[in-house]
């Protein structure tokens, strides 16, 4: 019986504790549709794109990062190919482009300060570090996949970090 009441006890736990999450502890893959923040179950919003009503997933690419702790979607973004990979997004209030550097490889790699730039509110904020990783370059089709880390500096003084953390670029068609 008190082996019956313990395990009782901890299906209760972990039922409370499991329905106490909110969504913005979730992932974008939950199953539940929150309407404050996505426009579909898990698209949309905080999350990625939603498919165009046929099926297809529209676009079929994606630029994704954390900031200030909160999910953006970025759906307004673009990668330039010289000498240098550099990709560019923007939304209403954060406007953002990171210059990768050059090279065909794989892998993680430091962010370039040169030609990478940030801007909130129509603030300016000066590059600090950051770092890239290549996981997918499709020559054939022009896109480029990877994730990203960067850390700029607002104009404060000490200056204040701002960062953009666990960020995602997917299938981004280059020029």
């Amino acid at each position: 019986m008190k082996f019956f009441n313990t395990y009782l006890v901890l299906i209760v736990i972990v039922v409370l504790s499991i329905s106490s999450c909110n969504k913005e502890e979730q992932s974008c893959q939950d199953g539940v549709w929150d309407e404050e923040l996505e426009e579909k179950k898990d698209c949309g919003g905080v999350c990625p794109p939603c498919d165009d009503g046929n099926g297809n997933d529209a676009p079929t690419s994606l630029v994704y990062a954390v900031f200030d702790g909160e999910p953006v979607s970025f759906l307004n973004y673009g990668m330039e190919r010289n000498n240098d990979w550099k990709l560019t997004f923007q939304n209403d209030s954060i406007s953002v482009t990171l210059n990768f550097g050059d090279g065909d490889s794989l892998g993680v790699r430091p962010i370039k300060t040169s030609g990478t730039g940030f801007y909130y509110n129509n603030d300016t904020y000066s590059f600090d570090q950051g770092t890239v990783m290549f996981t997918e370059i499709d020559h054939e089709n022009q896109r480029l996949s990877g994730y990203f880390e960067a850390e700029f500096l607002d104009q404060q003084n000490p200056p204040q970090p701002f960062v953009l953390g666990n960020g995602e670029f997917e299938n981004v068609e280059w020029q």
